[in-house]
């Protein structure tokens, strides 16, 4: 598979948690030939996906959201590499409290940013914190009336 030009991709996490590689207008380009190595190992499914950014693609200079991927997958690679030739292939997973935290500390930030946007938004449109929601689907006014309902 060859590329013409190079193109912005970006990883793309779907709520079903699949990895995917996206063509992105806003994501930065990349070689060619880098391009295609991910293109290819993305086609093969995930764990070929991590892989590759993991092993293949360790001292290539990537996005920083695709370096975020590959430094998930290098941390199995390395876990990997301690493993005894011999036996039979277990990467233990890593300490959830830490997968917990990572997970955390980006919807954290996604909150915020989530905030600010109203914020801004109340700002630009003088709407009230209570119109907002409604101003932007009906289904929000039966929610209010319903929360009301509750809260007496």
């Amino acid at each position: 598979m060859s590329a013409a030009a190079a193109i912005g991709l970006a990883p793309v996490l779907t709520p079903q948690g699949h990895l995917r590689l996206v063509r992105e207008a806003d994501a930065p380009s990349l070689p060619l030939a880098l391009q295609d190595r991910l293109l290819a190992a993305f086609e093969r499914g995930a764990g070929s996906r991590l892989l590759q950014l993991g092993t293949s693609e360790v001292g290539s200079v990537l996005p920083p959201v695709l370096a975020w991927w590959r430094d998930f997958a290098a941390r199995f690679v390395m876990v990997l590499c301690a493993a005894h030739e011999r036996r039979a292939i277990y990467v233990a997973v890593p300490d959830v409290a830490a997968f917990k935290a990572n997970i955390s500390d980006v919807l954290i930030s996604l909150w915020g940013e989530v905030e600010a946007a109203v914020r801004s938004t109340l700002a630009a449109e003088t709407l009230t914190l209570q119109a907002f929601p409604r101003a932007r689907h009906p289904a929000w006014k039966a929610s209010a009336t319903i929360a009301k309902a509750r809260a007496r």
